[in-house]
């Protein structure tokens, strides 16, 4: 059984919907796609009650069975529900330095001192930073080290679900397949399901087993990966996959070529 399910849910600022109602069971790795403004990143901030005030939900959201209310999201975020953003620099507090917004991190979830520091360590390493980064203010990294130091720290809570929220948007070429590869080895060595959240089809098929396509507030097509690559329904969908053959076909090309 999923951990998690989410059951026609709406949000609406207002009486203005911003998201039409949707529903999708979590089934492994689920990777949503849709252009700027579809909507992606308000529906995975409504599963973990980060919407600002003013925005409000209709419909259910299931978690290990049992719908998830105000009260149980403080216990559920960060140690069950992880969540990584695109902006790494937001994330992290300017003013302290890394390992100290590790060890605060751990602390608040009941770790030790000692658990800390050394989840620190290892978690750092883990994504082939090394620990002298924990003594580094968030400005002393690249954006590239910040996004892996974010997906350190949400691994370290252990959690069942991580919510990945273009986690790839800002970065550089090597920077983007180092996390992309990051994302696949946590899938690998832990048990955890993963939400991948992107504007790019590319990343998506790297990760993803099922689909989840918005457009305008919409989820306007959803199915196996496989299914909506070689044969989409819907027109929005064969347009990012047109762009997508359209963006790796000169790339293939040339492999083919050398050999």
């Amino acid at each position: 059984m999923s951990a998690l399910h989410v059951n026609n849910m709406a949000i609406f600022h207002g009486q203005k919907p911003l998201v039409d109602p949707l529903s999708f069971t979590l089934r492994g790795t689920l990777g949503i796609i849709g252009e700027s403004g579809s909507g992606k990143s308000l529906t995975c901030k409504a599963i973990l009650g980060l919407l600002p005030r003013s925005l409000h939900v209709k419909g259910e959201i299931y978690f290990q069975g049992e719908v998830l209310q105000e009260t149980a999201l403080r216990t559920v975020r960060g140690r069950k529900i992880g969540y990584v953003t695109q902006d790494a620099m937001n994330a992290f507090d300017p003013l302290y330095r890394i390992g100290a917004q590790f060890h605060e991190t751990l602390r608040a979830h009941g770790h030790t001192r000692h658990e800390a520091h050394t989840k620190t360590n290892q978690w750092l390493n883990w994504v082939d930073l090394p620990t002298s980064t924990a003594r580094a203010y968030p400005h002393e990294l690249s954006g590239g080290m910040l996004q892996r130091a974010m997906i350190a720290l949400a691994l370290a809570l252990e959690p069942h679900i991580l919510i990945a929220d273009e986690p790839t948007s800002a970065l550089d070429t090597l920077s983007q397949y180092r996390v992309i590869e990051l994302l696949k080895r946590a899938k690998k060595e832990t048990s955890m399901e993963l939400i991948i959240v992107s504007h790019d089809l590319g990343v998506v098929r790297a990760l993803a087993e099922e689909v989840l396509v918005m457009r305008q507030g919409q989820c306007v097509e959803q199915g196996a990966l496989n299914t909506l690559f070689n044969a989409p329904v819907h027109p929005y969908t064969r347009h990012l996959v047109g762009l997508y053959h359209e963006r790796t076909a000169p790339f293939l090309g040339e492999s083919c070529d050398t050999h």
